[in-house]
């Protein structure tokens, strides 16, 4: 068994050398491959974050009226928390809002920001749910507490806006699965074109194998590994490219170049990823890759080997 795999590894070098461009061609493709489905599925991950912020900003909010005791709205406060599809509470005091008012205006509205000074600006509660199904539930009970509790003055609560923005979520989510999808089957097909080639340029080469009286395994699995190194260097190129663009948007954020997307990726949830991770998920790829091209080349040879 061991003396096969080392003859077909024999094979599969000398096929490898012999095949010229189209060893370049599927190295190629292989690379664009991966290249685009990493691009893609890293802005589509961007995009689902993004999605998530949007909905884990607060959605509710309850003014009281100016002057209310800290401890009656840290009471109020306690007793949301319990409430079902409350995630957290953010308790803004009359100072903090006197002060975030000031410098959002400040250079803007000069004249806002300096009437603001001399006045005294509500305290209030930024109700986050964890999910936006239970914006109407929690917004009743919060409309039951301010009936039994006169220091509540306002409610702010879109219904409609919520409910566009919940179906609009929706449909963003499900129309970037359905792009990924078939841009995976695209490029799964046209990696698979680009083997079906190469294995029919190969066909008579196959056939004399065949009539000399060559086994199934023998003949198949130099094919299958020669797609398999192909893959697995195809991913490599795209996995050091991708390490190319990273580092250079890297020392550009750092350099305070490209702020707006700095500040707009800033505000996203990163997970923590380690150096070790990244590392395992760089190997993990080019697995991904050499697999990927042995399977491909297992479909296509079966087509010529019976």
């Amino acid at each position: 068994m061991m003396e096969q795999f080392k003859r077909s590894l024999v094979t599969t070098s000398k096929q490898i050398r012999r095949s010229g461009w189209l060893a370049w061609a599927s190295v190629s493709v292989m690379t664009l491959a991966f290249l685009v489905t990493t691009v893609f599925g890293f802005i589509g991950y961007s995009l689902n974050l993004f999605l998530q912020s949007v909905e884990n900003k607060p959605q509710i909010y309850a003014f009281f009226e100016v002057g209310t005791n800290e401890a009656t709205i840290n009471q109020i406060k306690d007793q949301w928390s319990l409430v079902k599809g409350v995630d957290h509470i953010e308790y803004t005091s009359e100072d903090q809002a006197k002060q975030e008012f000031y410098g959002n205006q400040k250079g803007i509205n000069d004249l806002a920001a300096q009437a603001v000074q001399d006045r005294k600006l509500p305290a209030s509660l930024a109700i986050r749910l964890t999910s936006l199904d239970y914006a109407t539930q929690v917004n009743q009970i919060i409309l039951d507490t301010q009936n039994n509790h006169s220091e509540i003055k306002t409610i702010s609560y879109s219904k409609d806006i919520v409910d566009n923005i919940r179906e609009l979520f929706t449909w963003i989510r499900i129309g970037g699965g359905i792009i990924i999808v078939l841009l995976l089957i695209v490029i799964i097909l046209f990696t698979l074109l680009t083997v079906e080639f190469r294995t029919y340029s190969r066909a008579e080469e196959i056939e004399i194998m065949q009539l000399v009286g060559g086994g199934l395994g023998y003949i198949r699995l130099p094919f299958i590994l020669e797609g398999a190194f192909y893959g697995s260097i195809g991913a490599l190129i795209s996995n050091l490219i991708i390490s190319v663009l990273a580092a250079v948007v890297i020392y550009q954020l750092k350099t305070n170049q490209l702020n707006y997307i700095k500040s707009l990726l800033g505000q996203l949830y990163w997970p923590h990823v380690t150096t070790v991770e990244i590392v395992l998920l760089f190997f993990a790829i080019i697995l991904i890759g050499g697999l990927l091209g042995g399977l491909n080349s297992y479909i296509a040879i079966r087509r010529y080997i019976k």
